[in-house]
């Protein structure tokens, strides 16, 4: 019994919801989380974020600042007033460095930041603060 629970604890893989209208970024997502063993949903607009949550129950979220639908600011806005939601890392992806002291400004604090480009160990040591068995690769 203790070696198919510990089997099973190996095999448990996480969910992450991306949401960002570029191809280009969602491909690369793709490739990174697919070296890390996460499953992914990507979405390209901010107003499925929602209903995509309550669908596939991610454990962590990466949204872009600039959608073609809204902004980031306007969706997590609206995650942060969802009880159901409020508990799921949001990660805002922005090619700006001043993200920070934007989303102040808009009255939002996501739980972290990506700043784009990125490089697969920044994604990895972001992805490490919330799940503690990555490994950096």
């Amino acid at each position: 019994m203790n070696s198919s629970s510990s089997q099973r604890s190996t095999q448990i893989r996480h969910l992450a919801l991306v949401v960002d209208d570029d191809p280009v970024v969602q491909t690369l997502l793709e490739q990174f989380f697919k070296k890390l063993q996460f499953d992914l949903i990507c979405i390209s607009k901010g107003k499925e974020c929602v209903s995509a949550i309550e669908n596939y129950k991610p454990q962590i979220i990466f949204l872009d600042l600039m959608l073609s639908d809204c902004t980031g600011f306007d969706v997590l806005k609206e995650l942060q007033q969802l009880e159901k939601v409020k508990d799921i890392p949001v990660i805002l992806m922005t090619a700006t460095t001043d993200g920070k002291n934007i989303a102040k400004l808009n009255g939002v604090e996501p739980t972290g930041y990506l700043t784009k480009p990125f490089e697969f160990k920044d994604l990895s040591g972001l992805l490490n603060t919330f799940f503690n068995h990555i490994t950096k690769k």
